[in-house]
C-alpha cells in the first residue's frame, strides 16, 4: 500500500507561491493586451497589419491566455482543497487513535489483585474481580 506523508504547511507554501506566480502572469497578460493596443494604434499607416494584429490578439491569443489562467486557478484551488482534505483526514485519524487508545484494557500484573479502574473499563465489559 502506498503511504502518504504530506507536510501540509510546506504544501500550502508551494500552492501560495504558485498563486502568486499566477497573479504575476495575469499582470503580464494585461500588459500584453495594453501593448498590442498601443502598437495597433501606432500602425495608422498600415491598417492591414493593425487589423491582422487585432485579429490575432482577439481570436487566438486572448482566448488561450484566458483558458490558461482559468485552468491555473482551477488547479490551485483544487490542490488547496486536497491539502485541506488530507489535513482534516489526518486530524480525524489522530482523534480516532486517541479515542481507541483509551479503550485498551489495563493489564493486571501476574499475582496482583489490582483491578482495572472503573474509569478505564470498556462499557458493557466487567473487569474481573
Amino acid at each position: 500500500m502506498t503511504q502518504w506523508n504530506i507536510a501540509h504547511v510546506d504544501a500550502l507554501g508551494v500552492v501560495s507561491r504558485a498563486a502568486t506566480s499566477a497573479l504575476a502572469y495575469q499582470g503580464k497578460f494585461r500588459g500584453y493586451e495594453t501593448a498590442t493596443g498601443t502598437l495597433g494604434s501606432a500602425l495608422t499607416y498600415s491598417p492591414l497589419v493593425a487589423k491582422a494584429l487585432s485579429d490575432l490578439t482577439t481570436s487566438a491569443v486572448v482566448p488561450h491566455l484566458d483558458e490558461v489562467a482559468g485552468r491555473t486557478g482551477s488547479a490551485i484551488r483544487g490542490t488547496n482543497a486536497a491539502i485541506g482534505f488530507y489535513e482534516r483526514g489526518q486530524l480525524d485519524m489522530a482523534a480516532d487513535a486517541q479515542r481507541n487508545a483509551g479503550l485498551a484494557p489495563c493489564p493486571t500484573p501476574p499475582g496482583s489483585r489490582r483491578t482495572t479502574p472503573k474509569a478505564l473499563r470498556r462499557p458493557g465489559r466487567e473487569a474481573p474481580e
